[in-house]
């Protein structure tokens, strides 16, 4: 569900648009890979995920969960990891703009582990895992 449209800039909308920016110049992700406001279902409850990137090869299956917080806010880190796990989704990040960035993998239900930096869009979760060695 990629939006593109003007939209009302509040603070985590900046943040949002800011990050996209960076997804696609930085890590080199194509737009078709990211989805804004993506619906995650809890039951009978449907949340959106801030953005999600698919993955390669199964474009409906959500490869890195993104959580946006306003600037100076600290919750969120929760909400992405029900995320995570209510889509199975192997990474998530997390940011408020101001903070440093938290990378995310997802080992299991419940554990996870930070990773140092986002892989751009040619690595694999596993290149990545196994650089940190």
């Amino acid at each position: 569900m990629n939006r593109l449209k003007y939209k009302h800039l509040k603070p985590e909308e900046i943040i949002r648009q800011l990050f996209l920016q960076r997804l696609m110049k930085r890590y080199d992700y194509p737009i078709e890979r990211i989805g804004v406001e993506v619906p995650i279902a809890f039951g009978s409850q449907t949340k959106r995920a801030d953005i999600v990137i698919f993955d390669k090869d199964r474009p409906t299956v959500p490869y890195i969960i993104v959580e946006l917080k306003k600037p100076k806010h600290k919750d969120g880190k929760e909400q992405l990891r029900s995320y995570c796990n209510a889509t199975g989704a192997p990474m998530g990040i997390w940011t408020n703009g101001t903070d440093p960035i938290e990378i995310y993998h997802r080992k299991e239900p419940n554990y996870f582990d930070k990773l140092t930096h986002i892989p751009n869009a040619y690595q694999t979760l596993k290149n990545l895992l196994q650089e940190a060695r």
